[in-house]
């Protein structure tokens, strides 16, 4: 029997490629999304076909309620609103001085909040309360325990970073943490910048990162200030081998359920 996959906003850029991995790795996945099965730059890939793509809001649970009482194994929340930095300026120009200066500035002097924090709210955290919320009502006629899992993000990032942004991923963090038992087994993935060939504003700026990576590591290595960019690929492997390994693992594992970047890869 193969294994469910429910993923909301299949449709993304990190979506598509865990709707592909699982696929590939033999799960019967189901995406939801506004849109539906997403626009493809060519040819639908093959993979794409053996998707079940639904049009579904998670702001309104009776658009997706019903696929919530389907026997799922997992149920992946990939929805949010993504940052917005001054690091595409100093990529540009390649300034890897500037990125590490930039990631200090920002754990001593976070940016004050602006227009786009009830954007991060409502995208990054009521998005998600609300599934939950629906996942708990729906608890008593439920006879198996999913894995559930959020995408979040990694609290070491190098650029200047609007707070509510990481607070909005936090906040969904613990609302996942504090309402999971004994309905479902939770998963938190905390990916840094992701690129791939796909999206070529992700190149440069994975490159520059990388850089300052290693370059931070040799003036300042007992301080984290650069997360590793990582291939969208990676944390897409590295998410279905969570679920994967959790599944397999229930009853066997008390380990915190939060994958960093290095931890993804090390699946």
């Amino acid at each position: 029997m193969s294994k469910s996959l429910l993923i909301f906003g299949g449709g993304g850029f990190l979506g598509q490629n865990i709707c592909k991995l699982a696929t590939l790795n033999g799960w019967k996945v189901t995406s939801v999304s506004r849109s539906g099965s997403p626009q493809f730059r060519s040819n639908i890939p093959y993979w794409a076909t053996k998707i079940k793509w639904e049009s579904g809001d998670l702001f309104d649970p009776s658009s997706y309620s019903h696929l919530l009482k389907e026997p799922h194994q997992a149920i992946v929340h990939s929805v949010g609103a993504y940052l917005e930095g001054n690091y595409k300026d100093q990529v540009k120009k390649g300034e890897l001085f500037g990125l590490l200066r930039s990631a200090i500035q920002s754990k001593l002097n976070p940016s004050p909040a602006n227009s786009r924090d009830n954007t991060y709210n409502k995208l990054n955290f009521q998005s998600f309360k609300i599934l939950i919320d629906e996942l708990n009502k729906q608890s008593g006629e439920r006879t198996f325990k999913p894995v559930v899992g959020y995408v979040s993000a990694s609290p070491i990032l190098p650029i200047d970073v609007n707070p509510n942004y990481l607070n909005s991923k936090r906040a969904s963090e613990q609302y996942l943490l504090t309402n999971s038992h004994p309905n479902y087994k939770p998963l938190i993935f905390q990916p840094g910048l992701m690129y791939s060939d796909e999206r070529s504003l992700t190149l440069p700026l994975a490159g520059a990162l990388s850089a300052a990576n290693t370059l931070q590591t040799m003036i300042c290595k007992d301080i984290n200030l650069v997360s590793k960019p990582l291939h969208v690929n990676q944390v897409a492997e590295g998410i279905v081998k969570a679920i994967d390994q959790t599944l397999i693992n229930e009853e066997k594992t008390s380990e915190a359920p939060i994958f960093t970047p290095q931890k993804l890869i090390n699946l």
